[in-house]
């Protein structure tokens, strides 16, 4: 019966540390012990049993969501947008949660294909936080591109490794196709710091590529890439990309 209120819980205390870390800054260490507290919870769906791959691919989108929002909130300064992504984060993790709960534990009311769109969205969500923080900490922090370089490999890495595993991907196909996004992603990353705009465009910028190329490589890897779709991704996504360049403030 617990494992019904678990969603509740823990989007709610995630929602109330986001806003206490709103609110007083500084408390930023305490906000992110009770998110990751938070977090723990979830492995009451799986009778606590840490080492499970499969479980631990299924809440990597959403733990990740919830840490990077944590981190994003440090290099937001407008408050009304931080209240508005922590009550759309957290209705996101809510959603999420009790996907996973209806998968895990009450399978007959589980729709079909919900944990892949939850994930994917979570995905790309999680991704655009994690650009942010990275180009921020570039900035700000004057923190070396090869350090920053490699921490985008590793998450790239797992992110599009749960992305292809969750739409059933061989799992040799997953492993070499998460090197193969992470290589290209990096390369993306090294390039984008050349550009003298803010770590919000720049953050911005790469994961509008990093959707576009996780979506090519799944559809080739289901071999349902044809020219047309090509030519949508790209003008579409490299269009959208040229735009938020083009227009936004230089440094």
């Amino acid at each position: 019966m617990f494992a019904r209120f678990i969603p509740i819980i823990i989007s709610l205390t995630t929602f109330i540390a986001w806003e206490f870390l709103i609110l007083k800054p500084q408390s930023f260490f305490y906000s992110l012990a009770v998110v990751a507290a938070a977090c723990v919870l979830v492995l009451h769906f799986n009778s606590y049993q840490i080492f499970d791959k499969n479980f631990l691919l299924l809440i990597i989108p959403v733990v990740c969501l919830e840490i990077f929002t944590t981190l994003y909130f440090i290099f937001l300064n407008n408050i009304y947008l931080q209240h508005g992504i922590a009550v759309l984060a957290a209705t996101g993790l809510f959603y999420y949660y009790t996907y996973l709960y209806y998968f895990l534990r009450r399978i007959t009311s589980y729709k079909p294909l919900t944990l892949e769109s939850a994930s994917s969205y979570s995905s790309v969500v999680s991704y655009l936080f994690f650009s942010t923080i990275i180009f921020g900490l570039m900035i700000f922090l004057n923190m070396r591109s090869w350090y920053l370089a490699l921490i985008v490999i590793i998450v790239t890495f797992f992110s599009a490794y749960q992305f292809f595993w969750i739409n059933k991907i061989e799992q040799r196909l997953c492993f070499f196709a998460s090197i193969v996004v992470s290589v290209v992603m990096v390369e993306f990353f090294w390039s984008i710091t050349f550009f003298s705009v803010t770590h919000f465009i720049s953050g911005l910028s790469l994961a509008i590529i990093y959707y576009i190329i996780l979506n090519l490589t799944l559809l080739y890897l289901l071999e349902r890439l044809d020219k047309k779709v090509l030519q949508t991704y790209l003008s579409i996504g490299l269009s959208c990309v040229a735009i938020i360049l083009l227009s936004a403030k230089w440094l």
